[in-house]
């Protein structure tokens, strides 16, 4: 009983959620999405609120480009295993076994692919100063406090 309540679950969870999670839209460009997150990285070393010095600049530079590669085949990974399991969840021939296997298939891979993000933080971590990870926080917090309003007036 237990494990079908949690497959049905599963199920409303991939098949109703966001798109950047399992039910991509047809026609999400992965790509695209990477691109924008590059781009991201370039608007960090140019953010005024961080005051980075050119070493700085040029540490992040060379963090975010030998990085990029193994990122960047990582969230491929994640976004190929996450086509397979809207597949599978699709396809009437998949047991809940076949469904639980590709799903900890996937679980591993988003596992990894965050370990290579918070590795990357940790780096950018060692050439910012403590001020600019302060300034650079209290932005992002109020980014999220500005979008969750936005989202509460919908």
């Amino acid at each position: 009983m237990k494990k079908n309540f949690l497959v049905a679950s599963q199920l409303i969870c991939i098949l109703f959620s966001s798109p950047f999670t399992y039910a991509q839209p047809s026609n999400y460009n992965h790509e695209e999405a990477h691109d924008y997150t590059l781009m991201r990285h370039e608007k960090f070393l140019e953010d005024p609120i961080l005051s980075l010095t050119q070493e700085q600049k040029d540490k992040l530079k060379k963090i975010f480009s030998e990085s990029k590669a193994e990122m960047k085949k990582a969230g491929n990974e994640v976004w190929e295993k996450r086509k397979v399991l809207r597949d599978a969840i699709i396809d009437e021939k998949k047991s809940e076994k076949d469904l639980y296997q590709i799903h900890d298939d996937l679980d591993k891979l988003q596992k990894y692919s965050s370990s290579l993000h918070f590795k990357l933080m940790l780096k950018i971590r060692s050439v910012i100063t403590s001020e600019q990870r302060k300034n650079f926080f209290k932005k992002m917090e109020s980014r999220r406090k500005n979008h969750h309003s936005d989202k509460d007036k919908l």
